[in-house]
């Protein structure tokens, strides 16, 4: 379960707030959140994926408050139990596809990378439409191949928490689709909480639980 409780977050020397009073999130349940952009949807995503912590409040993860956390700990939770899509990829220029999707496995050394992984990512490429890809640079891609990488990296392993920020976006109709089947299956699979972030409203409709975020949080931009 997700439970966020009297949450302050502001960046610094900026007017934005963000308030989030109380938001529940049941263990395997999958919400689509929408909303006016500026409006804190991918703010509340990097809370909840402990890249940012509030000046005040609780973001609990199955009991666990994760705001008292030390980097390296948060950093640790994030590798090993969030799947997370980047609105803008955050992929390394440097790496082929297939080094991008295993990613977690090159950082974090309690996961273990063996042959179930590779069969996972090989698994996770045909479904994506880039088993092809596999060997191929990510700069030499597509913004919608590569959103699809950042896709299954977030997958890839079987994280309890996903975490998708647009994941959509630069996609078209089929694909659209096709992605948004992948993220609810592989979460249904696995057991895993699914929060996607969209503002596409075919998206929305495929989700059981759909919030608009100025329903139950309080953002503003002045001071």
């Amino acid at each position: 379960m997700i439970r966020v409780t009297d949450l302050v977050f502001r960046y610094p020397g900026t007017p934005f707030r963000l308030d989030v009073p109380q938001w529940e999130v049941a263990a395997g349940e999958q919400v689509a959140i929408v909303g006016p952009s500026g409006s804190g949807k991918t703010t509340l995503l990097h809370l909840l994926a402990g890249i940012l912590t509030p000046q005040q409040g609780r973001i609990e993860m199955d009991g666990q408050d994760l705001c008292p956390l030390s980097d390296a700990a948060r950093r640790n939770f994030r590798a090993t139990q969030v799947g997370l899509v980047f609105q803008r990829f955050e992929l390394i220029d440097y790496l082929t596809v297939a080094g991008n999707i295993l990613l977690p496995y090159s950082i974090n050394l309690t996961l273990r990378l063996d042959a179930t992984v590779r069969q996972r990512l090989v698994t996770l490429a045909q479904r994506t439409g880039i088993e092809h890809l596999l060997r191929r640079p990510v700069q030499r891609l597509s913004q919608g191949e590569q959103q699809r990488v950042a896709i299954c990296r977030a997958l890839i392993n079987q994280p309890r928490w996903i975490l998708a920020d647009e994941p959509t976006g630069n996609l078209d109709p089929e694909n659209k689709r096709t992605i948004v089947q992948l993220l609810q299956q592989q979460a249904l699979e696995s057991g895993a909480t699914l929060i996607m972030v969209t503002h596409d409203v075919s998206s929305v409709a495929q989700f059981p639980r759909q919030v608009d975020f100025r329903d139950w949080c309080r953002a503003s931009l002045s001071s």
